[in-house]
This record gives structure tokens, C-alpha cells and sequence, in this order.
């Protein structure tokens, strides 16, 4: 593990070396309306003039937030956004940020067309699922190990739940925090109440304080770095696909 950074409050000053190998937002949107558009016309061209195959919802808003939630949610350290935004939303602010990424086309097309008209648009596209765009899971081999049992971070894991139980907080881990059952009704109306925000808060000010989120940071490095090094040339062939979809898309 390398040298482990300090001084971190807000997910924008996170960054990995996996990030080399992954598309940004305005890169997926336009290979994902790529694919819309493929499907479509594929669809036209089979005799299915009113297709209509579009994305159900605000694409752009959805990968955005996406891959905004690659930082604010994480299977490591669970929760974090700056602690204004745990002080206004809670844990809202990182539940369900991916949105919509469903796509609608006109029922009455047969399935054996959609779904040969599908399979040329992703290949087009470089992805048949533009959520394996937007998350570490879709490189390779499912991406980097997530390092939740390395010494350094159970290390600071414990720090934290101490830092929480001096604030009256009882949870073993983020996750835990985070996935508390007693948000679900808030979950449920998207508003949340005066103990989700004050956990969030407390929650978030102790990852500040315990530096969780540098030690996290530190040791998915050393993770990414390892896994970037044993999948050298299928990492490469993989960003290359990607880049290759990504300028047809803008041509």
C-alpha cells in the first residue's frame, strides 16, 4: 500500500487508477443514444417503421448521476458525500443515484427481431449494458477485488465504529450504516427524516475524522493496481473497443 492521503471531505477529490479504464459521462451518453438509435433503425429496416426505441427517463441525468455514484456509493466504505449534503439529504443523496437506464420499443415487434436488432446495436455500442459503463464491474474479469478484509482498512473500520459509538451510534461497519433498515420509509416517500440525517452526518464526519476515506482510497489503489497489472493486455483491447464505439458515436 502506497502512501495514504489525508484530508479528504468531498468524493471529487477521490481518484483511482482504475478510472484510466473507464468511460466518463459524456462518453457513455453518447454510445448509449448510439445503441438506441442502432436498435432503432435496425428495427425500421426489418419492416418496423414505428419501432419507436427510446430511453425511458433522462438518459443524460442517469448516467451522470452513475457515474457520480462510482464515488458517493461504495461496497468499501459505503456512504460519502461532503457533510453539507449529509446535513440536507442524508443518505438520499446516494440511493438509487444510477436512476433509469431502461430503454422502451413498440411491444408488437417480435422478441427474435428486438433481440437480434440488440445485439447488432451493442455491438455497435461496445456494451449490451450501459450500467457495465458507468461501474468498475463491467472491466474484465468484474474489475478490481474489493479490499474490504485488508488489515489498513478493518483497521480503520474499527476506528470509525468507535468514532460513531461516541456519538451514540451502534454499527460494525459503513455498510451498516448506510443499509439500516429503519431507512426504508424514507427510502419509500425519497425524504429523509431527522435521524437518518443526523446519522448521515455523524456517519460522514466521522469518515472525515478517522481519515476512513483516505485509508479506503489507499488500499482500492494498491487493489486497482494489482488487478490493472494482471489484465494488462485484456484492459487495453477493452478501452480500445470502448474508445472505438465512443468516436463512431460522435462521427
Amino acid at each position: 500500500m502506497g502512501a495514504v492521503p489525508t484530508g479528504i471531505t468531498t468524493p471529487g477529490q477521490i481518484e483511482r487508477p482504475i478510472d484510466a479504464y473507464l468511460l466518463d459521462a459524456d462518453q457513455i451518453i453518447a454510445t448509449e443514444t448510439m445503441r438506441i438509435r442502432t436498435a432503432d433503425e435496425c428495427m425500421v429496416a426489418k419492416g418496423y417503421p414505428d419501432a419507436d426505441v427510446r430511453a425511458d427517463g433522462d438518459l443524460a441525468a442517469s448516467i451522470s448521476l452513475g457515474v457520480r455514484e462510482r464515488v458517493v456509493v461504495s461496497d468499501l466504505y459505503g456512504f460519502f458525500d461532503s457533510v453539507d449534503v449529509a446535513r440536507a439529504t442524508g443518505y438520499l443523496a446516494g440511493d438509487g443515484l444510477g436512476g433509469s437506464y431502461a430503454v422502451t420499443w413498440q411491444p408488437t415487434i417480435p422478441t427474435s427481431v428486438s433481440d437480434a436488432c440488440f445485439a447488432q446495436a451493442s455491438t455497435a455500442a461496445g456494451a449490451a449494458d450501459v450500467l457495465l459503463l458507468t461501474t468498475p464491474a463491467g472491466l474484465p474479469d468484474g474489475g478490481p477485488t474489493i479490499p474490504s478484509s485488508d488489515p489498513a482498512y478493518t483497521d480503520a473500520v474499527e476506528r470509525w465504529s468507535q468514532c460513531m459509538s461516541e456519538r451514540g451510534y451502534s454499527y460494525d461497519d459503513p455498510q451498516a450504516a448506510v443499509g439500516d433498515t429503519k431507512w426504508q420509509q424514507d427510502r419509500m416517500t425519497s425524504t429523509a427524516s431527522a435521524a437518518q440525517i443526523a446519522t448521515a452526518t455523524a456517519d460522514v464526519e466521522c469518515k472525515i475524522s478517522t481519515n476512513l476515506i483516505g485509508v479506503a482510497v489507499a488500499v482500492q489503489d494498491a487493489y486497482d493496481q494489482q488487478y490493472i497489472d494482471a489484465h494488462a493486455d485484456a484492459l487495453s483491447a477493452y478501452k480500445s473497443a470502448l474508445l472505438s464505439a465512443v468516436h463512431a458515436a460522435a462521427a
